[in-house]
């Protein structure tokens, strides 16, 4: 098991878990729905969050922050089962649904220069901030 994996399950056996479904929360079930709050999970401040949509959008940015921190291949770690270490029960694997996921990433212009994690937007601010304790780092 790699070190920042290790980690992260010891974090994950050790702390109880803060980002638990909140009670303003809506259930959605359309690729295109899912597509659309995924990508507004970005851009704009949510009043609810949107299940499946919030864990294609921590599941990007977690693979990003590992990417980029711990130099994994981004679609590898996006297809780990255990990306959430079993926290996540709406969670999807990158292989199971590569056509949305390819849609979101398309849509961020993930990999392009431009790209930026919007820190001011509260539910990316909140991903980051629990990311870093998760996996132990100072971003």
């Amino acid at each position: 098991m790699k070190d920042y994996k290790v980690f992260q399950y010891v974090y994950n056996k050790t702390h109880e878990h803060e980002d638990l479904i909140e009670e303003k929360y809506v259930l959605i079930d359309s690729d295109e729905e899912v597509t659309k709050y995924a990508i507004a999970y970005f851009y704009k401040a949510l009043d609810h969050l949107y299940y499946p949509a919030k864990s294609y959008s921590v599941a990007i940015i977690y693979a990003y922050l590992i990417n980029k921190y711990f130099h994994e291949d981004f679609y590898a770690t996006l297809d780990d089962e255990n990306l959430f270490c079993g926290n996540d029960k709406f969670f999807i694997p990158y292989q199971e649904n590569k056509k949305l996921y390819d849609a979101v990433i398309g849509e961020l212009g993930l990999f392009s220069d431009s790209f930026c994690l919007n820190m001011e937007i509260e539910q990316v601010l909140k991903t980051v901030r629990f990311f870093e304790k998760e996996f132990g780092v100072d971003l």
